[in-house]
């Protein structure tokens, strides 16, 4: 069985849009208190939607941007307690 590609994203706001297209997150490493990596599975999809974001191309709902945003902070804090 090969093991599928990971992209580690530590940008909150980029973690937020994939979380708003349904990218689901593979892993999660908070080892480093200063920087947490959200890591999700390596896609065609992926890659055009982190380009889209990078280039200002992306158009969201504000309000359920903002519900991912939480969401990923959400993910954050609780895997610190652990």
């Amino acid at each position: 069985m090969s093991k599928s590609k990971t992209i580690p994203i530590t940008n909150l706001e980029l973690t937020a849009t994939l979380f708003y297209f349904d990218f689901p997150i593979v892993s999660l490493d908070n080892s480093n208190i200063r920087q947490t990596i959200f890591n999700f599975e390596d896609s065609t999809d992926l890659q055009r939607t982190m380009e889209a974001f990078l280039m200002g191309k992306l158009l969201c709902e504000p309000k359920r941007f903002w519900n991912c945003i939480r969401d990923a902070k959400t993910l954050i804090y609780s895997s610190n307690k652990k």
